[in-house]
């Protein structure tokens, strides 16, 4: 059999595909996501204020950022990394279609077949023609108007691919990447969703063995209390550099007030 029959991507004539007259049907070749995940996804850009028409090519510089982690997880062979930054890829271009108001989640385009390369190419070229049409339309400040919705809809059934070929499927990675972002705290920052940078974890636990992290508060019997911090001060000795910043504004070794001495233990803050 030769490449050419292996290949189960339909052929699509550039009028029918530029028209928007492609027509939707079940088949074998379908790739589907659950409406349910994917009002899960537009819910929480909504939530985020990030499905809105003018931040079609804010989603779509994240697609594009996304794709590049992806690949590198990809040709680094890490099958559970790849299947992280897959449903990063499908939840940037889920809130790119949100921004261009298609929500149709049958997806017949099918790429099959394809080894994991030439797949990674593929994606590259549906994202250059994605970036063709908002580049087009930005001198009219209406760019969203100019991308053909088949081209996001062809990215994901390529996403959908890649996933078939990293031993997972579509659902799950955008499951994965969904409930990952559902617990994400952070701000929409012109257009995109910019999270909250986890609190670095000390090597240190406090006086009745609670792990201790950075900005945890740390309180002595005394009632003297402060904030976890880092400092520059690595040179000077192993983990010297956690610190604890008091109300007074001392700064003290974070070891010594955690021991036997110090007996200092982590108080979580009412929010």
């Amino acid at each position: 059999m030769d490449c050419k029959s292996k290949c189960n991507t339909r052929q699509f004539n550039v009028g029918e595909i530029s028209s928007g007259t492609v027509e939707l049907r079940k088949g074998n070749g379908d790739i589907s996501m659950s409406i349910e995940i994917q009002q899960k996804i537009v819910e929480w850009g909504e939530d985020k204020g990030i499905v809105y028409p003018d931040n079609a090519v804010k989603q779509y510089l994240k697609f594009v950022e996304k794709k590049g982690e992806l690949a590198r997880e990809i040709l680094c062979g890490d099958v559970e990394a790849a299947k992280m930054e897959l449903g990063d890829c499908i939840v940037t271009v889920t809130l790119l279609r949100a921004c261009t108001h298609d929500f149709n989640h049958v997806l017949e385009f099918d790429f099959s077949g394809r080894n994991q390369q030439r797949l990674l190419v593929t994606l590259e070229a549906i994202s250059g023609r994605i970036a063709s049409g908002i580049e087009l339309g930005l001198s009219s400040d209406v760019y969203h108007d100019y991308i053909d919705i088949a081209h996001p809809r062809m990215a994901l059934s390529v996403l959908a691919a890649l996933a078939e070929s990293v031993g997972s499927t579509f659902e799950e990675c955008a499951t994965l990447a969904y409930q990952k972002i559902s617990k994400r705290k952070g701000a929409n920052v012109n257009g995109v969703f910019v999270k909250e940078e986890e609190p670095k974890e000390s090597p240190f636990c406090d006086y009745v063995g609670r792990k201790v992290f950075e900005c945890d508060r740390i309180v002595h019997p005394c009632g003297d209390a402060g904030i976890v911090i880092i400092t520059d001060d690595e040179g000077r000795g192993k983990n010297y550099e956690w610190k604890v910043k008091y109300d007074d504004g001392t700064v003290l070794w974070l070891g010594n007030q955690i021991d036997l001495k110090g007996q200092g233990v982590v108080v979580k803050e009412d929010v």
